[in-house]
């Protein structure tokens, strides 16, 4: 994904191949150019739409083509640094309770998820565990017990792991979607990128970008 603002993009333009005649229309001047519409460009994208002209552009014939579409998503507020797992924390509600307006398809499903850690590695689970976010949202197991919850855990292999029992699976597909059609709600645009050509300071605002599609 990449962001273009107004005061971001360089002074080239570039076609690929030609637009079919449907597709062709006047220059039209945005405020944010958002390159690919998978689930980070839908979801920047719409939130964006809401204050600015945002044209989102997608080289696929289908938005969320690759990774998007590949995803296996898991939610995990123990996940990343301190700064990560408080934003995980943050976005819980919106996943777990959205609006009526944004969907009216469940995003998330219970999941659940271990951390395991070999004997010479339970110095680093212990710290792990010791952290007061994470420690607030797991339990300690012993190596019997992970291999209760996980039977394909080899028996000698593992010394201890650290359950977070409120871990979900994300639909990523139904939250890319319910974004893209918040976008389009909001007067977003979205077009095939190979069929664009920019320029800036070409609009009617000072510093805009201008793109022929």
């Amino acid at each position: 994904m990449v962001i273009l603002t107004r005061h971001s993009i360089p002074p080239v333009r570039y076609a690929h191949t030609k637009a079919p005649a449907s597709m062709v229309s006047t220059e039209t001047c945005y405020d944010v150019g958002v390159i690919g519409a998978g689930i980070a460009g839908a979801a920047l994208a719409a939130e964006l739409s809401c204050t600015h002209r945002v044209i989102l552009l997608e080289q696929e014939d289908q938005p969320g083509y690759h990774a998007t579409g590949r995803s296996a998503a898991v939610f995990t507020s123990i996940y990343g640094n301190e700064t990560v797992r408080a934003l995980t924390r943050a976005s819980r509600t919106q996943l777990l309770y959205p609006s009526p307006s944004f969907t009216d398809t469940p995003f998330v499903a219970p999941l659940g998820c271990m951390f395991i850690a070999r004997p010479d590695q339970l110095t680093q689970l212990a710290d792990f565990h010791s952290r007061p976010d994470i420690h607030a949202a797991t339990q300690w197991l012993d190596a019997a017990q992970a291999r209760h919850r996980c039977p394909l855990l080899r028996p000698g292999h593992i010394a201890a792991a650290v359950e977070e029992p409120d871990a979900l699976s994300i639909d990523v597909h139904a939250l890319q979607q319910a974004y893209l059609r918040q976008f389009r709600q909001q007067g977003g645009r979205s077009r095939p990128s190979r069929w664009c050509n920019f320029g800036c300071g070409r609009g009617p605002s000072s510093g805009g970008f201008g793109g022929d599609v």
